[in-house]
């Protein structure tokens, strides 16, 4: 991804870091960034807690009934029909009595500067209107071309035998022990787990490799097939 000058990004939290950690790397660019909610609050509106509590006072309704409400009120067209008409109605009782918080200086603040939005799987099609108005890039995510090796194991101990000696295996070529997760375990893994830490192998943040124990040809047992 090539970064420009005067430009703002509208990406989550996570690719903001990558990209800032790029930026170090390259000359000092003029960048702002912004999460897409963010940005739809500044070019729409946004409410406080006023808004919620007069909501609920005002209607006898549950802070949840009362959050749904302002947060469908966005969605909404000022053309009156049956299916909005009490939407509306409340919207510009919240405005009347300044409950909308409406943010006047964005447009301005926008204006000459380069937006990308990036690392978004869906951006609704209410969005993308506010986007197009603005003059908003939306780049299509990018998605890593991986291969994975997949193994199947008769048992399940002789799976969690591989994995933990997978561990070690890690651990002793200097990878940190915080780096390695295990994921997808349900409840069946917990007594066959329990039984390896009891025996060869200890799975937890005090592993030591020290003491492994291996049974011959364990790793290649019922090896099948790799995708």
């Amino acid at each position: 991804m090539t970064y420009k000058d005067n430009t703002i990004y509208v990406v989550p939290n996570n690719v903001k870091r990558n990209i800032l950690l790029d930026l170090n790397k390259e000359k000092l660019l003029d960048v702002k960034f912004i999460s897409l909610n963010e940005l739809m609050d500044k070019l729409v509106f946004t409410y406080d807690e006023k808004s919620v509590i007069y909501l609920t006072n005002k209607y006898n309704i549950k802070e949840e009934v009362a959050l749904t409400y302002l947060n469908n009120l966005r969605y909404i067209s000022d053309i009156k029909d049956e299916n909005n008409l009490k939407l509306i109605e409340i919207k510009k009782e919240l405005e009347d009595n300044n409950l909308l918080i409406f943010d006047t200086e964005i447009n301005s603040y926008l204006k000459g500067k380069n937006i990308e939005v990036y690392g978004y799987d869906y951006i609704p099609k209410f969005y993308k209107k506010y986007l197009d108005d603005i003059g908003a890039k939306i780049i299509k995510k990018e998605y890593g071309n991986y291969t994975h090796d997949i193994y199947k194991f008769p048992f399940i101990d002789d799976e969690i035998e591989y994995v933990a000696n997978k561990i070690i295996d890690l651990i002793e070529s200097g990878v940190d022990i915080n780096n390695i997760k295990i994921t997808n375990i349900d409840k069946d893994y917990k007594e066959p787990i329990g039984r390896q830490q009891k025996t060869s192998v200890r799975l937890g943040p005090d592993i030591q490799a020290a003491g492994r124990s291996r049974q011959s040809g364990c790793i290649d047992r019922q090896r099948e097939g790799q995708v």
